[in-house]
């Protein structure tokens, strides 16, 4: 699924990441464009941002052989466009972000299941992969 750029722009585009970080995060929580933080040497301010445009998100998915199905998810073929993520517990935070990426994915036909587990069984599983 991700192996296709497409939609991997596709699935950044439904993400309204202004939203997500003032809902869960304070207000001096800065957004970042790219995978790292303004505070590692590696962050790079002049990275293109993605901007949030959830229809022109399904539009690319829709291209791409994504069609809507009855249940309200995209299936290209057999398979769905559904994924799980592995969320600690402990982290009001990230369980809070997960419920909103959950509803901003379910908005474009995509599933995203939360499994809500203790640090140590994230970790495990994590370093497994």
């Amino acid at each position: 699924m991700c192996a296709d750029r497409e939609v991997s722009r596709a699935l950044t585009m439904a993400v309204d990441r202004r939203r997500a970080v003032s809902t869960v995060f304070d207000s001096s929580t800065r957004l970042v464009r790219g995978p790292y933080t303004h505070q590692l040497s590696t962050y790079d301010a002049s990275i293109p941002s993605i901007p949030y445009a959830p229809d022109s998100a399904a539009a690319i998915l829709q291209r791409r052989g994504w069609v809507m199905g009855s249940d309200g998810i995209r299936h290209k073929g057999a398979q769905k466009l559904q994924w799980s993520i592995l969320v600690p517990g402990t982290s009001t935070e990230r369980q809070q972000l997960s419920v909103l990426l959950q509803d901003m994915y379910r908005k474009i036909g995509a599933q995203m299941d939360i499994e809500r587990v203790d640090f140590a069984t994230m970790n495990g599983r994590v370093a497994a992969f």
